[in-house]
């Protein structure tokens, strides 16, 4: 994999993380091919090279049968099949688009409302279905990715009534998963299946792929009104993360019901009844908020022990981790451990530096059956710990505070500052994405005065209008830094803010921020950049005025429009630093876009 920046989407931070390589975002094509009718729209398929736009005007159109693309492009010249305008193209009678053999291949913009499913299949490979609206007049499962490297953005699933999901993960063969797809940034509403099963808005996984490791993630979408199971992200794989996401008035909870080591971080459920459910072994459940409806935690108790078949029983779970999340509700039982006596309850799992907030009495804290557990740190108030060990939480008033987006807050003078226990894993930041200091913070929230960079996702953050690169409070516009012989420019498409710098072709041209870290602490300095020449345009790169990365490589990127990133990571003292990138050869560095603090 490739280290990519990833807007977080959140009024905050920017991360730089491991996530599935993807189809550019801006490349310029080599040709834009105009048609206006499915079958001049196959034709050009058919033809297809790489680096191609073909974009269908605007309209209505009606299939008889599959537009299939088995043409490849590559990866800095991917074939793009795009309505000319977003949402301009509907797509209506029996089928929509299919793949044979068809690599880096984009699909943008469409409204698809046929009657057959649509599937990424094995064998197409770094697919991109982007910007579209997905309302199917039939079929079970909307959409199915097979294939390996695909990535979904930006897109919309809404207005499903039928048994079946909006979107599956599934894979190649009896057992195995499609590897490293990306899910990011779509809307999830109104999925209103009234069963008792299979209503899932993703599905990530099948019970028999379980042990295969998928290496998905799953990221920044919104669901609301999720209602067609219990599940609206069901996780059925192994080695996956689902972070970051926003689940409102929805009856679905993020599960995890088969699989093993998948982290869950970050993510917001506001009202309904979402909440967080776990089977299987290692996984780590951190820096969630539950608040606003009837949503608990509840690790499940097992059928089996261990699952190593891929069956349907549910598994018992083991060396779970289940830390630092902010649980706000009106019932009681806000952390179920095991469901009932009679099964095998958790084993060896670990619940540190949550807060607990009920409705005013009854126990927070329901320990059915578990055996080797670990309690510490955590905070209940508006109710008791119920049966949980007494000596793993205090009875205190977190001094709660709601922000200007709605969520729960530490406030100042709250008993859970510096307050955490133990050692937990990946608790170095919080659900802001900000550094947590050595001496952690009880709940999702780690206090720092004066700043709530975290917001829920709405509409505007995703789907096929949504803007790629909203405002970051962690993302620094190279136009706004200090220019040391260069100009701010705006003609290369694809830059963030309102241009990037264009350096003169010096030695000593540079550019220079100034950025504010909550806390000391090593950082991961991203710089944005596109490079349209084939020679490298290295970089000195200094912090306070020391060195962090000599020479740094800015190779080139294939054309002015292609951006990519360099990454680095340097020390950063509590509050201002001044981070400078100054060319080190004749031609000076690259257009450098922004700098994200991650």
């Amino acid at each position: 994999m490739r280290y990519r920046t990833v807007a977080s989407l959140l009024g905050a931070a920017i991360l730089t993380i491991a996530a599935p390589a993807a189809v550019p975002a801006d490349v310029t094509p080599a040709r834009v091919i105009v048609v206006s009718s499915i079958a001049q729209l196959q034709s050009a398929a058919d033809q297809a090279v790489a680096g191609d736009r073909i974009e269908l005007v605007d309209g209505t159109y009606t299939t008889s049968g599959s537009i299939t693309l088995r043409r490849s492009g590559t990866a800095t010249a991917p074939i793009t099949v795009a309505a000319q305008n977003v949402g301009g193209a509907e797509i209506r009678g029996t089928s929509g688009f299919s793949f044979s053999n068809a690599d880096f291949v984009v699909v943008e913009g469409f409204r698809f409302t046929h009657s057959g499913t649509i599937t990424i299949p094995g064998g197409s490979e770094h697919v991109r279905f982007t910007r579209n609206v997905v309302q199917l007049s039939g079929g079970t499962n909307w959409v199915t990715v097979t294939g390996n490297d695909a990535e979904v953005d930006h897109n919309t699933f809404q207005n499903k009534s039928t048994q079946g999901v909006f979107l599956q993960i599934a894979g190649p063969g009896g057992d195995d998963m499609a590897q490293r797809t990306w899910i990011h940034h779509n809307y999830f509403h109104n999925h209103t299946f009234d069963g008792s099963n299979g209503g899932e808005s993703i599905r990530l996984g099948l019970s028999f792929r379980q042990l295969a490791s998928a290496f998905a993630t799953v990221e920044f979408n919104l669901f609301d009104h999720a209602d067609g199971d219990s599940e609206a992200i069901s996780v059925k794989s192994s080695d996956n993360v689902v972070r970051f996401n926003t689940l409102r008035n929805t009856r679905g909870s993020i599960v995890l019901r088969h699989g093993n080591r998948n982290l869950v971080e970050g993510n917001l459920m506001l009202g309904g009844t979402a909440g967080l459910r776990f089977y299987d072994n290692d996984h780590v459940l951190i820096n969630n908020v539950i608040q606003g409806g009837t949503g608990q935690i509840i690790a499940g108790s097992g059928d089996i022990a261990d699952d190593t078949t891929g069956s349907t029983s549910h598994a018992r779970p083991d060396r779970v981790v289940v830390a630092f999340n902010t649980v706000v509700g009106n019932r009681t039982a806000l952390l179920q451990v095991g469901q009932g006596t009679d099964r095998l309850g958790p084993n060896q799992c670990t619940f540190a530096n949550n807060i607990f907030v009920g409705g005013g009495s009854g126990g927070l804290l329901d320990v059915d059956e578990a055996t080797g557990t670990t309690w510490q740190g955590n905070i209940v108030w508006a109710g008791t710990g119920g049966n949980a060990p007494s000596s793993g939480y205090r009875v205190v008033n977190p001094l709660l505070v709601t922000d200007p987006g709605g969520l729960n807050r530490l406030s100042s003078g709250s008993p859970a500052i510096n307050a955490a226990a133990g050692d937990v894993p990946r608790a170095g930041r919080d659900f802001d994405l900000q550094t947590r200091s050595d001496l952690k913070d009880v709940g999702a929230d780690e206090f720092v005065p004066g700043n709530a960079p975290r917001r829920p996702l709405t509409t505007a953050d995703v789907g096929p209008n949504a803007g790629a690169e909203p405002p970051q409070a962690n993302r620094f516009e190279a136009e706004s830094a200090t220019i040391f012989h260069g100009v701010v420019e705006a003609n290369h498409a694809g830059f963030t803010g309102t241009g990037f710098v264009n350096s003169d072709n010096e030695i000593g041209s540079y550019v220079e921020w100034t950025v504010t870290a909550a806390a000391a602490g090593p950082a991961t300095l991203t710089f944005r950049f596109a490079n349209g020449t084939t020679a490298n345009r290295p970089m000195d790169i200094t912090v306070n005025g020391a060195l962090a990365a000599d020479e740094l490589s800015f190779p080139g990127t294939g054309a002015w429009t292609t951006w990519q990133t360099r990454s680095v990571t340097a020390s950063l003292t509590a509050g201002a630093n001044t981070v400078r990138a100054t060319g080190t050869t004749a031609n000076g560095g690259p257009n450098l876009d922004h700098l994200a603090i991650g």
